[in-house]
């Protein structure tokens, strides 16, 4: 599974779709060549922060254990793998199995709120500013959300049933290479140092993967994000979605590249490079 798979044309004029597609259950959680890597990155980022990652608010432990129950389940783990203490730790026990930070979402007085967390690699976001808020509280700072996908979200979440899982993907560009970006990513300035000589070296398509599962028993929800990324220059093998990620660059407004802050700093460099690369834009 490669970042370079989950580009596809953006809508013209542009908005935001929530996109989501059947999940067989079999490919919920996709564990890769990068596990060891991710796990050894992700046991060092508790070490360093935990207070930052780990979240679990009281009264969610039964949502949490149901989850890691079928986490550990798909993941073929033995009764003696699979113990776990109480409280906060159970949500820190499921993500040390998978390569996916995860969000369990509750619903509470009417509003689908993230009650527990282990969120390692945001995107450009910190977790203390979205636990325990509800869905539009999470997608405040996102623009145009509140037209084009409040409404829809919402009811989606409340219509998501056990025995359909969907998936969805969204898609960024940065200079960085690490999973973790942290919130102040979002407002940086571009390096000068990126040309349309070396952006397909130094910069990164970044997509989320993300997959969500309702849990029956505790009737929530949890959302899955796995990170993938590639360097630009491997796009070069498939000009298709390379040529799609260029046209996006093009037609997405001023906003939403500002908001997508790598888009927007590099957007000219990488269309001058993908056409020194022999990349037709059409």
């Amino acid at each position: 599974m490669l970042a370079a798979d989950f580009v596809r044309d953006e809508p013209d004029p542009f908005h935001w779709r929530m996109g989501v597609r059947p999940l067989e259950l079999d490919k919920w959680l996709i564990k890769d060549a990068r596990f060891e890597v991710d796990l050894a990155e992700l046991r060092l980022q508790l070490v360093e922060r935990r207070d930052e990652i780990i979240y679990c608010e009281e009264g969610s432990e039964g949502a949490c254990a149901e989850i890691y129950a079928a986490i550990c389940a798909h993941c073929s783990l033995s009764e003696a793998e699979t113990f776990v203490p109480a409280g906060r730790e159970i949500i820190e026990a499921a993500r040390l199995i998978v390569q996916e930070d995860l969000c369990v979402m509750t619903r509470k007085n009417g509003l689908w709120v993230m009650v527990a967390c282990a969120v390692a690699f945001p995107t450009s976001w910190d977790v203390q500013s979205k636990f325990g808020k509800s869905l539009d509280e999470i997608h405040e700072p996102v623009p145009r959300y509140s037209t084009d996908l409040s409404k829809s979200m919402n009811v989606f979440f409340d219509r998501l049933r056990a025995e359909a899982p969907v998936w969805r993907s969204n898609r960024t560009l940065s200079d960085r290479s690490s999973l973790r970006l942290e919130p102040y990513t979002r407002s940086q300035e571009a390096q000068t140092e990126i040309t349309s000589d070396n952006a397909g070296d130094k910069v990164f398509l970044r997509v989320e993967y993300q997959t969500l599962r309702k849990f029956p028993m505790s009737d929530s929800v949890l959302f899955t994000i796995r990170i993938l990324q590639q360097p630009l220059r491997e796009l070069l093998d498939e000009p298709v979605a390379l040529r799609s990620l260029v046209r996006g660059l093009a037609r997405m407004p001023p906003d939403i590249a500002t908001y997508k802050r790598g888009t927007h700093n590099y957007e000219e460099v990488i269309v001058e490079w993908a056409k020194r690369s022999g990349i037709e834009i059409t």
